[in-house]
């Protein structure tokens, strides 16, 4: 899939979705997928600003819409880590 298209705002809205199960448009994934599906929103991030609006934006819980902080870390397993690292400290550093 790609998301270079997509606003930080809908990417962060993917991201939070994949977070509950995958419910709405990601029903059915395992959670293998869900985790590279989040590494590919990830990796479209356009440069290291919209990255970190992402991160910052998720960290946030927010009342307005119910929402709970997500941290990234929880989302993904150690195969999907090393490169959740590698665009934290190298791609969008």
């Amino acid at each position: 899939m790609r998301w270079t298209y997509a606003t930080w705002q809908m990417k962060v809205n993917l991201i939070y979705d994949m977070r509950h199960d995958g419910s709405g448009w990601f029903g059915g994934l395992t959670e293998e997928d869900k985790e590279d599906a989040v590494i590919a929103v990830l990796e479209s991030s356009r440069n290291s600003v919209e990255f970190k609006k992402i991160e910052q934006k998720l960290k946030l819980p927010d009342s307005e819409s119910r929402r709970e902080k997500v941290i990234l870390d929880d989302l993904v397993d150690f195969s999907q880590q090393d490169r959740l690292e590698y665009l934290r400290t190298v791609k969008f550093k």
